[in-house]
């Protein structure tokens, strides 16, 4: 499990590449020293990164709640469509391909921070004006609204499976 913050910035160098932490490069290199990542891009402006066994787990958690509708396919499309495989050098060197460096709006300066299952890609710039804006709203005024939706769920999930009980569908 990945935690924290890299406290030292990285670089890209002129070839978009960066070079990861050793104690970040946690599956078995290949035959050539190097190891295989995915890198990629949802909606935040950051790179995830994940081993393979970390990438499948996080396709395996979204693809489950999607379904198998047009909209859902669409959506696995997109997000598939996002995410690259990128071997790291026996230096342990990613490059980074140029539509993820500008959906993340990367410079040669970058934040490397550590979200459990996987490692996050910030700029610099970026990541500090989302540290301004969750210390502008408060911590605690942003973590209040987390859990409210989350009890906000686990009261609708225990409402539907009430219903399913008695033998009625959620929206009688």
């Amino acid at each position: 499990m990945f935690q924290g913050r890299w406290p030292n910035h990285l670089s890209l160098d002129a070839k978009n590449r960066l070079a990861l932490p050793a104690r970040f490069r946690v599956e078995p290199a290949d035959s050539e020293g190097g190891s295989e990542f995915m890198v990629g891009a949802l909606e935040d402006a950051c790179l995830y990164v994940h081993t393979p066994s970390q990438h499948a787990a996080f396709l395996d958690r979204i693809f489950s709640r999607l379904g198998d509708t047009r909209a859902s396919r669409k959506a696995k499309a997109y997000i598939l469509s996002r995410f690259v495989p990128v071997g790291a050098d026996g230096q342990g060197r990613i490059t980074i391909p140029g539509f993820l460096i500008s959906h993340a709006r990367l410079n040669k300066e970058v934040l490397l921070i550590a979200q459990e299952s996987r490692l996050e890609i910030w700029a610099t710039e970026v990541f500090g004006g989302l540290e301004s804006e969750v210390q502008g709203t408060g911590i605690a005024d942003v973590l209040e609204a987390v859990f409210a939706e989350e009890e906000q769920e686990r009261r609708s999930l225990r409402r539907a499976s009430g219903s399913a009980r008695e033998g009625k569908s959620p929206s009688t």
